[in-house]
């Protein structure tokens, strides 16, 4: 088995719980269509079902007449030639299932959950998994290698692989800069695979969330967006001078740390440090290339600046941005000017610095 893992983070759950309560308790899903491009014909779908968990993911019969789809506590649904073997649906699982695949013969299929947990149905032989291990992102999906010989992959968010039976190791992506989290893995007939990567989807909220919870979720979200950007960074030790302050002769006036929300009045960590008055224009901490200017909850109007060695910085309640995304800049460019937007009680800027998307204290480093 080749395994190329960075550190670990993620760890699965020990105890057993429902996954009807994982996923909110009575709630429900619509079922999945199925759309059909080339030679590949409609045999059914789910569409119009009411499921317990939506549908995760699909897996063709060795005949090409058929396929299953799978839903996320492991619901099976066969469509033409494809044969019921069995299912997950209605076990207790500790994790939720993500993706299928099914064996060279077409008379069996894996069901892998998000820890890598395999489950094994009518030919399909166990070979090995990731559950019990300590994954520094949860496992996404899965491919069957071809040929007669059985085996599979196993694929993390951050691109790690886990190689299984006859699949062999060609390389993984856990160390390499991309725009996000590896969605999906597909097996080249032959030799080789492809690796799917995908943009940060944002964690959903529910409805009436409190708005700085809403603010708590984005600020998670930026982290793992940066932390995938930045994956093949090394990381940066705090020096003094490293970066600047990003408004000139400004006055401080609330530090990084523990405090009392000015607006909602609920205690909460202060992720930067904030500065008003001074010149006005925001300016870049250092060199760097831009990564994000948007409109966001909370933060209003930002800008991100990724300075190498997994060191970023974010300016944050601008009135106005002058970079685009992909601009490089130099340690002082002005980026934008102060202004109120977002969480504001009057013109400031926010200044968080970030360490492979962690927000730390500003201070060592400036």
């Amino acid at each position: 088995m080749a395994v190329l893992r960075r550190r670990a983070l993620f760890v699965p759950l020990l105890i057993v719980v429902s996954l009807l309560a994982s996923t909110g308790g009575a709630s429900a899903a619509e079922g999945g269509d199925v759309l059909p491009y080339g030679g590949a014909v409609d045999l059914g779908s789910t569409e119009g079902q009411t499921l317990a968990t939506r549908i995760v993911g699909i897996a063709p019969t060795s005949s090409g007449a058929g396929y299953w789809q799978v839903s996320g506590e492991g619901g099976i649904f066969s469509f033409g030639d494809a044969r019921f073997l069995g299912s997950t649906g209605g076990q207790r699982l500790n994790r939720p299932i993500v993706g299928m695949a099914a064996t060279a013969s077409g008379d069996g299929y894996w069901l892998v959950a998000d820890d890598g947990g395999i489950f094994s149905f009518g030919d399909a032989a166990f070979l090995g998994s990731t559950g019990g291990q300590r994954l520094v992102d949860p496992i996404v999906a899965m491919a069957p290698s071809p040929g007669e010989e059985p085996g599979y992959w196993l694929v993390a968010a951050d691109g790690g692989l886990f190689t299984f039976g006859a699949a062999p190791f060609a390389g993984s992506a856990a160390q390499t800069c991309k725009i996000g989290p590896v969605v999906g893995i597909a097996a080249r007939p032959g030799e080789g695979y492809w690796l799917a990567t995908s943009e940060v989807v944002p964690t959903p909220t529910g409805a009436g969330a409190h708005p700085l919870t809403v603010l708590s979720l984005l600020s998670g979200d930026l982290a793992t967006e940066l932390r995938h950007r930045q994956a093949c960074q090394g990381r940066a030790a705090a020096s003094a001078g490293r970066l600047s302050l990003p408004l000139r002769e400004g006055i401080r006036t609330t530090a990084y740390g523990p405090r009392t929300h000015p607006i909602y009045g609920i205690p909460q960590l202060h992720t930067g440090i904030d500065l008003a008055r001074g010149d006005g224009i925001t300016r870049a901490a250092a060199d760097g290339f831009v990564v994000k200017v948007r409109d966001l909850h909370g933060y209003g109007i930002t800008t991100i600046v990724d300075h190498g060695d997994g060191l970023s910085t974010l300016v944050a309640h601008q009135r106005t941005t002058s970079v685009v995304v992909g601009q490089r800049v130099t340690r002082g460019q002005a980026i934008g000017q102060m202004g109120s937007t977002g969480f504001s009680t009057g013109p400031h800027v926010h200044f968080e610095v970030r360490v492979h998307g962690v927000a730390t204290n500003p201070d060592p480093w400036l």
